[in-house]
């Protein structure tokens, strides 16, 4: 896949999957209830955690953020912070803003794009770990120390 693709499916994940969780429950036929008061604290504050993370993440990488997989010639490879227990911690925060999102309306197409949403960073960690490996010589070493590319103990 080019760039371009992996930036479109992207957001075709994010928006399509993720944001219109709802009115996916309404398409599918499971009826939409309001959340109740639990799940949507519970959801917001995973949402919150995320936005954190993903914040963090972001001002890490400075310049070198980018919505493709093709690192930035100059960017350097950030070993600390967040990098030093997950590879890929901005996927790692969108998955968690997924998780809250779909912790507050409960709909089964909600766990179906939570669970897209991770099955497409980890294929989209995986391509970008191989350019990686091409521009930073150290890149196996960071792996090899940090084991877990996107959910510690999952993918």
């Amino acid at each position: 896949m080019s760039d371009r693709s992996w930036v479109m499916a992207q957001i075709a994940v994010l928006l399509g999957a993720v944001i219109y969780v709802p009115a996916m429950g309404a398409i599918f036929g499971w009826p939409l209830e309001r959340p109740n008061l639990l799940s949507i604290l519970a959801g917001l504050v995973l949402m919150a955690a995320g936005f954190a993370l993903d914040r963090h993440v972001s001002r890490l990488l400075g310049r070198a953020l980018t919505p493709k997989p093709t690192p930035v010639t100059d960017g350097g490879l950030i070993q600390t912070g967040a990098f030093g227990w997950v590879r890929h911690p901005l996927y790692l925060g969108v998955a968690i803003i997924a998780l809250g999102w779909w912790v507050i309306w409960l709909t089964p197409p909600g766990f179906a794009a939570v669970v897209a949403v991770i099955v497409f960073f980890d294929a989209k960690a995986e391509r970008e770990e191989q350019l990686l490996r091409e521009a930073y010589p150290d890149y196996d070493e960071y792996a090899a120390r940090v084991r877990h590319r996107v959910i510690p103990g999952l993918v």
